[in-house]
């Protein structure tokens, strides 16, 4: 199984081979969780990420893979291993196509770095992958590219709160007041059923709006 480093994800055993993993929110806190958690899967584990359609994740194109040393961007880009991130657009219309692109993307010089490496996870929003099916069909190429590869496959459902049936688990971020904290996490299985809640800044899980306040990313576990 992947780890994550917060306990009360990697306590559900849903990140393991061909896992498909959505995560669901409109708050911006949303794409905040994925990236710690992406960050969380590179600091507990020894490999790298790749990251599909980076520039539909704002703060990946505006911080991490821009240069710019204004406000929090030094800090955030600092603290993301953007060295064991494979970042790479593209619609794979199947799961072949992905596993053949990506052993065409280790063959670039800015990749050659990974090729020894293990993949350890695709991250990618559900709703870019393709612009003429359904988000059930788009996941179903992604839970195929899953255990193709034999990873696990975190997808965010930016746009939807609808519960996917291909998905083995979601994970729903409700941003209680708003913009504001508290955040809510949800998980919840396919049949609709919720698994476990944890609210940030109400237990060991935290979130901090200001990265310069934030020993970690947005979101964290006190140990």
């Amino acid at each position: 199984m992947i780890k994550t480093g917060f306990k009360f994800i990697d306590e559900l055993n849903c990140l393991n081979s061909g896992d498909l993993i959505s995560i669901q929110g409109k708050c911006v806190q949303s794409e905040q969780f994925v990236i710690s958690l992406m960050q969380g899967i590179l600091d507990h584990n020894d490999g790298y990420v790749l990251l599909m359609n980076r520039y539909d994740f704002y703060l990946f194109t505006s911080t991490i893979f821009d240069d710019n040393s204004e406000d929090d961007k030094p800090l955030i880009s600092d603290r993301i291993s953007k060295n064991n991130i494979l970042s790479k657009n593209g619609l794979p219309t199947d799961a072949e196509v992905l596993q053949r692109s990506l052993s065409a993307w280790l063959e670039m010089d800015k990749f050659k770095h990974l090729r020894n490496k293990k993949l350890l996870a695709i991250v990618t929003p559900i709703y870019k992958l393709r612009y003429d099916t359904t988000e059930e069909t788009s996941t179903l190429i992604l839970k195929d590219a899953a255990q193709m590869l034999n990873i696990p496959v975190i997808c965010w459902q930016k746009d939807s709160s609808d519960i996917l049936l291909a998905v083995d688990m979601t994970f729903r971020l409700t941003a209680v007041n708003g913009y504001q904290e508290p955040i809510d996490i949800e998980a919840v299985n396919p049949s609709g059923d919720t698994v476990t809640h944890i609210q940030a800044n109400a237990s060991s899980l935290k979130y901090d709006e200001y990265l310069k306040d934030c020993p970690k990313l947005w979101f964290y576990e006190e140990n």
